[in-house]
């Protein structure tokens, strides 16, 4: 049966509407994993902002301008058994991808060291959980209009949309050297609605995701010691 022009219409406006909206956003699952330590935890509060972690602490007293270096510890995979549909795997390539993303974002700035030492700043990242998207529930739910309104309302009854990849998060920023915090964080992102080929990898969402977290971090430490040019992150 063919579409009136004014269903045609519709379906235009709705494919442009999943081609502008963010891929990625921010869920509710911000309870502790346990790779922190319960005196970082207690100092974690809701930032209610998209470009910082759902819950986060940023030591505002610290002056980190004279920090020029960065050590990135490696970044490790601390899930349960409940905690994800994670491979050994897949666990190793997200870890590693997600290591090179920071490294690579964070030496447009900093010179990356491997000990610890004065004027640097140690980042320690943990994957506390990560699931791949179903790819095939996921294609019929973007391209067909009336999946993408089951799936929208799907999101508001979970929290979360559905069919996506998920990410989570543990963090903290230190002061190489002195040991002092800088900054914590724990966050939990799920994947989007988008119309492109990144849909046939089950793990495109979280590695957008881990992108977004690379960039994220590179924009606080540059607003943070107070630099003029920083570049938002972009949301995918």
């Amino acid at each position: 049966m063919n579409l009136p022009k004014l269903g045609y219409a519709v379906v235009a406006v709705s494919l442009m509407s999943l081609g502008a909206c963010a891929t990625t956003a921010q869920i509710d699952d911000l309870d502790s994993e346990g790779f922190l330590t319960d005196e970082v935890y207690s100092k974690l509060e809701p930032t209610n902002d998209v470009n910082r972690a759902g819950l986060g602490y940023l030591n505002t007293d610290m002056d980190i301008s004279r920090h020029n270096k960065v050590l990135i510890d490696p970044v490790v995979s601390f899930v349960g058994e409940d905690a994800g549909d994670l491979s050994a795997e897949d666990s190793q390539t997200l870890v590693n991808n997600f290591q090179l993303l920071l490294v690579n974002e964070l030496s447009k700035d900093y010179e990356l060291v491997a000990a610890p030492g004065p004027n640097t700043l140690r980042f320690q990242i943990a994957i506390v959980r990560a699931t791949k998207s179903s790819v095939a529930l996921d294609t019929i739910s973007t391209i067909v209009p009336v999946g993408v309104v089951a799936t929208k309302l799907a999101s508001y009854v979970t929290g979360e949309p559905s069919f996506t990849g998920q990410l989570k998060i543990e963090f903290e920023i230190r002061d190489a050297h002195t040991r002092e915090l800088f900054g914590a964080g724990i966050d939990s992102r799920a994947g989007g609605k988008v119309l492109n080929e990144d849909q046939l990898s089950a793990w495109a969402d979280v590695n957008k995701i881990m992108r977004l977290y690379a960039e994220a971090m590179r924009y606080q430490l540059c607003l943070a010691r107070g630099a003029a040019d920083c570049k938002r992150p972009v949301f995918r």
